[in-house]
């Protein structure tokens, strides 16, 4: 199960990945690569059935066809699994075997675990930058981690992804692994023999010190491209900023006065000329080569096949949806400061216009205005406000490497409690619901411009605040105790960098929940315009109303983010099945609680929803929030940790479970639901 990459015995791709191979391919032909051992995918496997995670995965992979998950719910099971392998006891029995293969010297320097999965690295699909590799990993139980870590990256929601496009099976996938010591050259690159977007040049990335700064994108290179046949400079960019990642690893920083001009030279360059033509020969095609300069010999770090396969232009979308801290921040002020007034602005004066007293003429002018002005904000939703939510994603991973709670989600107890807008509607219902009901109707009329300007049509609110204080559950607030808990397990330097993680984390959870009320309170204008135009129709169909799209732009999200579809058809008994009476889906907010079904497919609903009934619903949007706290347990449709239904099911700590295709096909108002929030499970039992 563990080989050396030395040409000693046969590696196959099967076995040990097509890094691996590469790698063996490379110390046969005589090129310099450093020490390297190779961890077969039989580890992997023994692993799996070792600790029991092989069931893990297959329910976790069974849920929902990986073709039918939408990209949040990729995200949901990739965390879940990551979790799952990092909080997971090495098998002492595996260990043992690794720990006699592995010199007892490298366990005393840094080393670099990389992954090396069968699938990866091939002529035909690279999988490149979608499996994780760990560097400067010291000592035992870091490699045991780092390892865990790269098993757990072969389901990464980039992985998950890019198997989807591919319609490749993930139950057959497996991950070999490769050891390393660091080496620290003076100066390290990347070389493609092929440039990406001109096949007659080649280019060259260099940076000074060691390569991970230019692999993660914090440290920007030097970029040269060469002609293909003669080597001769074709183009050279410096950066706009010099700076290198230390030696240890840790961090970037500006270049030290010692370390001046580029950092490779005219010769250097036609070195890596050479180098790549025979590259090319070896490997019959283009290569990705990431390399190090130590004294006079360049030092060949892995190669790989350069590949172009087809994009799903979603697939790209999303997974441009990344930013780092620093652009997280940048991201936040222009939302709170600049975007989010604006929004509210604009909303408010469309919302003045006395849509009564247009002409016909003039109603079709202003639903055109509205709709054109609703295109624009969902663009800049799409651009930049979802982009937001990254903060929660890049502190639940540095919440979850660190913890490993058996709650993939253990972290949203730190973030919840951050002044959402649906909970301070919610509050002002429930602060009505405690008056006198002789005076309810009064209060809500007096505060019906703070309602309408929340969201909450009055014929709404006294329906709801009619069922009395108690009806409404309270927030769970935030868990100040786990916050200290987690911080207690940090270094100085890493506790710096939480805070700062916890603090975006917040704002991004509330204006993840908060950019739907807004954009909710857009669609306003042109919901009240098209109910207008449909009144003048029934009195005059032939009127030059006739014949006009009605329907509300669907820019960048599915059109249950808008308005819920009608009801779906009812199937009969027979169509049942006992298959039927188990519902599986995502696990979106933790608890078991049993309740009564109500099915709620849009506002005009909302006023049958009694307190302690569970709430099924295609998606839950900013009006029906409303009925959220009355809610024994919430069941969705669509899928997603970080949707809607799922952030404020977490605020009141309400058992919630998303993702299940045929949630308001299958159940029906009355059935007996449990709705199990920790497996993400819904078991019914129907109504007589």
């Amino acid at each position: 199960m563990i080989q050396w990459l030395d040409g000693s015995a046969a590696v196959t791709v099967e076995k040990f990945g097509g890094k691996a191979v590469n790698l063996n391919r490379l110390y046969q032909g005589g090129w310099a690569i450093p020490p390297s051992l190779g961890l077969s995918t039989d580890l992997y496997r023994d692993y799996l059935q070792t600790t029991g995670l092989s069931f893990r995965l297959q329910l976790e992979l069974g849920r929902k066809p990986l073709t039918e998950l939408r990209w949040e719910e990729l995200w949901d099971l990739a965390i879940r699994i990551r979790t799952a392998f990092l909080g997971q006891p090495f098998p002492e029995s595996l260990s043992q075997q690794l720990f006699e293969a592995i010199p007892k010297a490298w366990l005393r320097r840094p080393l670099v675990v990389r992954s090396s999965a069968p699938q990866e690295d091939q002529q035909e699909r690279s999988f490149a930058g979608l499996h994780e590799s760990r560097v400067w990993v010291v000592g035992e139980s870091a490699v045991l981690k780092a390892i865990q870590a790269v098993w757990a990256s072969l389901w990464s929601e980039r992985a998950l992804m890019y198997r989807k496009e591919l319609d490749l099976a993930p139950k057959g996938s497996r991950m070999a692994v490769i050891i390393q010591p660091v080496i620290v050259g003076r100066t390290s690159g990347i070389l493609f023999t092929r440039s990406p977007n001109d096949p007659g040049s080649r280019t060259i990335e260099a940076v000074y010190g060691p390569n991970e700064g230019l692999v993660d994108g914090s440290v920007e290179p030097d970029r040269w491209h060469l002609d293909g046949e003669t080597g001769e400079i074709l183009e050279h960019r410096a950066p706009s900023n010099r700076s290198w990642m230390r030696t240890d690893g840790h961090r970037s920083e500006v270049l030290p006065a010692g370390l001046v001009g580029r950092p490779l030279n005219p010769a250097r360059l036609k070195e890596l000329h050479r180098l790549s033509c025979q590259l090319e020969e070896t490997f019959d095609g283009p290569q990705d080569v990431e390399w190090t300069l130590c004294g006079n010999d360049f030092i060949l770090l892995q190669s790989r096949p350069i590949t172009t396969p087809e994009h799903d232009p979603e697939r790209s979308w999303y997974l441009s949806l990344t930013p780092s801290i620093h652009q997280l921040g940048v991201l936040r002020r222009e939302i709170e400061q600049q975007l989010l007034p604006a929004l509210r602005r604009e909303a408010n004066d469309l919302l003045q216009t006395d849509i009564v007293e247009l002409n016909d003429q003039a109603l079709l002018e202003h639903l055109e205005f509205c709709r054109i002005r609703l295109t624009h904000w969902e663009q800049v939703y799409r651009d930049k406000l979802i982009p937001m939510a990254h903060g929660i994603r890049l502190f639940g991973q540095m919440y979850n490497d660190r913890i490993c709670p058996r709650d993939s989600f253990e972290f949203t107890r730190i973030l919840r409690g951050s002044s959402l807008l649906a909970l301070k509607r919610n509050r002002l219902l429930a602060q009505v619901a405690r008056l006198p009901t002789s005076r309810q109707s009064v209060e809500i009329e007096r505060l019906r411009p703070r309602f309408e300007a929340l969201g909450v049509p009055g014929e709404i609110a006294l329906p709801l605040v009619a069922q009395g204080p108690d009806a409404f559950v309270s927030e769970a607030g935030r868990d100040e105790e786990l916050e200290s808990r987690f911080l207690a397990n940090l270094g100085p330097e890493e506790e710096t960098m939480a805070r700062q993680m916890i603090d975006l984390g917040r704002t991004a959870w509330r204006l993840r929940d908060d950019d739907n009320l807004y954009m909710d309170r857009l669609r306003e204008p042109f919901r009240q315009t098209v109910r207008e135009m449909k009144q003048r129709l029934e009195r005059n169909p032939t009127s030059l109303l006739s014949g006009v799209d009605l329907q509300i732009p669907q820019l960048s999200l599915p059109k249950s983010q808008f308005e819920s579809p009608p009801p779906e058809p009812v199937p009969s008994p027979s169509d049942w099945g006992q298959e039927k009476r188990q519902l599986v889906g995502q696990p979106a907010s933790p608890g078991v609680a049993r309740g009564t079904a109500r099915l709620i497919h849009n506002r005009n609903d909302m006023s049958r929803f009694q307190a302690g009934e569970v709430l099924v619903c295609d998606a839950l949007d900013p009006t029906l929030t409303l009925i959220a706290p009355l809610a024994a347990a919430i069941v969705e449709r669509r899928g997603g940790m970080l949707i809607h239904g799922a952030i404020i099911a977490r605020e009141y700590g309400i058992p919630c479970v998303t993702g299940i295709p045929e949630a308001t096909r299958v159940i029906r108002d009355g059935d007996r639901l449990t709705v199990d929030g920790h497996l993400g499970i819904v078991i019914r039992a129907t109504t007589g």
